[in-house]
């Protein structure tokens, strides 16, 4: 699975994402989020996956949240909302599968 803003490989037993959004410093806007959590899952039964490298183009590795496209988006759709839903039901899992790969 692969994006513009997101990328996966992987190499010599790690599964590696490269965050690509450096004019924003790499902040997950939801697209994002929901893929990097799939990757994570797909990868929790891989045997060929043992660890876990996370990388970002530019000069931050991830600042969060895209924080002003939830803002600018709160009065055109539901990106705020659905958001911080699919944040909120998937914290707990994906900090289970960080856990066991």
């Amino acid at each position: 699975m692969t994006s513009n803003f997101i990328q996966f490989s992987i190499k010599n037993n790690t599964g590696i994402i490269h965050l690509n959004r450096p004019e924003v410093l790499n902040a997950l806007n939801l697209e994002m989020a929901q893929q990097f959590y799939q990757q994570l899952k797909d990868w929790q039964n891989n045997p060929q996956v043992k660890r876990v490298l996370l990388k970002g183009k530019g000069r931050a590795l991830c600042a969060s949240a895209d924080i002003k496209s939830l803002y600018l988006s709160s009065n055109k759709n539901d990106l705020k909302k659905n958001f911080f839903k699919w944040n909120t039901s998937s914290t707990m899992s994906s900090m289970n599968l960080i856990n066991h790969i």
